[in-house]
């Protein structure tokens, strides 16, 4: 990783904290996953699989992350959650970037 990747990593760290300074690094690892993906993000399926989660977790760490709190709590709402309408077992997810990170290098 190039010194700048570091403080880019640094200063997108430090955003998730000032949104929920107790934000658990699953949570930070689901949010950095789903925002290098285009349009469509993984599933959750998908994306238990790649941090090697169980899909319950993945799940609540997206709900953490989207409009609306697993704990029926309002969310940081950075990931919009999409239910696929033919397998409603099946739940996608994408994020979005409120904002730039600078480059400090």
């Amino acid at each position: 990783m190039r010194y700048c990747g570091v403080h880019r990593l640094q200063a997108v760290i430090r955003a998730l904290r000032n949104l929920d300074d107790t934000l658990p690094l699953q949570t930070m690892a689901c949010f950095l996953e789903v925002v290098q993906h285009d349009e469509d993000g993984p599933t959750i399926g998908e994306l238990a699989s790649k941090l090697n989660l169980a899909a319950s977790s993945a799940s609540r760490n997206v709900a953490a992350l989207s409009k609306w709190h697993w704990q029926k709590r309002p969310g940081l709402g950075l990931v919009d959650t999409v239910e696929d309408r033919m397998n409603l077992r099946k739940k996608g997810s994408s994020g979005f970037c409120v904002g730039d990170v600078d480059d400090p290098g």
